[in-house]
């Protein structure tokens, strides 16, 4: 049983010094995190962030808005190197095309592009009135409108440079106020963005350890108090619960309050 085997890893370790685990996202994965939980009563387990990030993004690249616009995206070329994950490189894909659209205009109706045996071809032509396309640049707007912000919280969540655990829920508040203010005049396709953010991220994370973990970040919390107190004061709980679980004694409780 998959538990039992992460157990036994656990139990060469210590088990007083586990306090964390992460898997990704497959369901034995998850019934085995909460198998644990219930076995050892501090330990937490959650989903990986970039996996579920990564699925995050699949779910929103399937849109049908944005699934057409992908779809136009990749018979222009993939113009950037892969990315640490698969379904982020096309979005990555449709900011390095957006970045370079000029280019690509002025290329697609040069003589040396007329002079290629490709122009010529179906494919060619297809290419080409897809880089001429307004409405296709409008959509790669918005495509990158819904995950650019996402993009930047996958960076921080699979970065090897800071610990993610007390940076990936500020990321992602930030990332889901973005994502609110780009797409506020597209209402329906804002709402099935924010489905599937809640889908993979509010409901399938483990909220209080990271919001205890940006409770004691200082770098971000007291910037944060000042302009949210009300988050602030979550956080603080979210803390306590955390400390609450992982330790038992009151007078070490009371310690750790003060």
């Amino acid at each position: 049983m998959l538990a039992d085997l992460l157990e036994k890893q656990i139990d060469k370790v210590g088990k007083e010094h586990v306090v964390h685990i992460v898997t990704d996202n497959g369901a034995n994965f998850k019934a085995a995190g909460r198998l644990l939980m219930e076995r050892i009563p501090h330990l937490f387990w959650t989903p990986c962030a970039a996996h579920c990030l990564d699925l995050l993004l699949e779910d929103i690249g399937k849109i049908k808005e944005f699934h057409t616009c992908i779809n136009m995206a990749q018979k222009i070329g993939d113009l950037v190197r892969p990315a640490v994950t698969r379904f982020a490189t096309s979005f990555l894909t449709l900011a390095s095309l957006h970045k370079n659209r000029s280019g690509l205009r002025n290329l697609v109706v040069s003589d040396e592009w007329h002079a290629t045996s490709f122009s010529t071809t179906q494919e060619g032509r297809r290419v080409e009135n897809i880089i001429l396309s307004m409405p296709f640049w409008n959509k790669v707007e918005l495509c990158l409108r819904a995950s650019q912000p996402l993009l930047v919280a996958l960076r921080i969540a699979d970065g090897d440079e800071t610990p993610a655990a007390p940076e990936i829920m500020a990321a992602m508040d930030v990332a889901k106020a973005a994502i609110k203010d780009s797409l506020q005049r597209k209402p329906d396709l804002l709402k099935e963005v924010l489905k599937y953010y809640d889908n993979r991220w509010e409901n399938q994370m483990e909220q209080q350890l990271y919001g205890a973990a940006l409770y004691l970040n200082p770098s971000k919390f007291f910037a944060l108090k000042e302009k949210d107190r009300r988050q602030a004061g979550r956080l603080r709980i979210m803390f306590n619960q955390v400390m609450w679980k992982m330790v038992t004694d009151d007078e070490e409780q009371n310690k750790i309050s003060k």
